[in-house]
């Protein structure tokens, strides 16, 4: 029988020194801590990838694909300021189309979607091309260009702005 020694309540056969669960404890943390800052510098590298790659496109990274934008993104923030611009304008409850002139449909839903989002007390359809055919009734009472102005007779400008438009619908 091995003759006895002295251990502190860590388990370690000497006083003052660690003992090995303790040691692999401390390991096994900092190991996940550097997995999560190499995880969190390979999703920042991958983003900054992908800006340079819009931006070698033609494309602004700092609005980004509007189906891909995310609250607190830049896109989103400058879509809000200029809505809250346009709310003054518009009567509550009215119905209101949003649409995106140069971009597809996709991103224009995506438009009335965020739209819908930061003005809630107007009625906007989640669809595009929401002014119907010309020559028939169009189902809204405002108009709401995102980015490029829009050349319709039926459309009287309200307001012009940097990011956009407001129009109203003639009958």
């Amino acid at each position: 029988m091995p003759p006895l020694q002295p251990t502190d309540r860590t388990g370690a056969r000497e006083p003052g020194r660690r003992g090995p669960r303790r040691e692999r404890a401390v390991l096994a943390l900092l190991l996940a801590a550097l997995a999560w800052v190499g995880y969190g510098l390979a999703v920042e590298t991958l983003g900054l990838r992908q800006a340079l790659a819009a931006r070698a496109a033609g494309a602004d990274p700092a609005r980004g694909v509007i189906a891909s934008w995310q609250p607190g993104d830049p896109g989103p923030r400058r879509l809000e300021r200029f809505l809250d611009v346009l709310e003054y304008y518009l009567p509550d409850g009215a119905r209101v189309a949003v649409v995106a002139p140069g971009k597809p449909a996709g991103e224009e839903h995506f438009t009335a979607l965020w739209a819908a989002y930061f003005l809630p007390r107007q009625r906007i359809p989640p669809r595009a091309g929401a002014l119907g055919p010309e020559g028939t009734d169009p189902p809204v009472d405002y108009v709401i260009s995102w980015e490029l102005p829009v050349d319709d007779p039926r459309l009287v400008e309200v307001l012009r702005h940097p990011d956009g438009g407001l129009y109203r619908v003639e009958r």
